[in-house]
């Protein structure tokens, strides 16, 4: 059995050390997220919006993230919204999401959907008529 090259390249002792010297300088290396394909679009067809400041992850992280399963990511909310992606500090997005009964879910409810993240249970709320 070979290995790929990619494999290779990552059990190299260069590429350890060269990966060691870039994380002691502050490089943390992210995963290139690829498309959506039939197989991985967990999100298609679902509509989100993110608001407020996310734990350990930018707004854009979480954008690619339901971009690369199938989901789309708008700038507001409105009742086509299926979700709004509400961090610490949501503000008017969050208010508009409760008035029109938009489900609301925290990241930790995006990752369980993606399939990332089993425990702990999530939470989601939905606005009381």
């Amino acid at each position: 059995m070979s290995l790929s090259p990619s494999m290779t390249f990552f059990d190299s002792k260069q590429t350890t050390r060269l990966l060691a010297r870039l994380a002691s300088a502050g490089v943390i290396p992210t995963p290139i997220l690829e498309p959506a394909t039939n197989q991985t679009a967990t999100l298609s067809g679902k509509t989100f919006v993110i608001t407020g400041a996310l734990p350990g992850v930018s707004r854009d992280h979480a954008k690619a993230m339901i971009l690369s399963a199938g989901g789309k990511v708008v700038g507001s909310v409105s009742t086509k919204t299926n979700y709004l992606l509400a961090g610490s500090d949501a503000g008017s997005k969050l208010a508009k999401a409760n008035d029109i009964g938009v489900p609301v879910i925290d990241f930790l409810t995006l990752q369980t959907m993606l399939g990332n993240t089993p425990q702990p249970q999530p939470s989601v709320s939905r606005p009381r008529p």
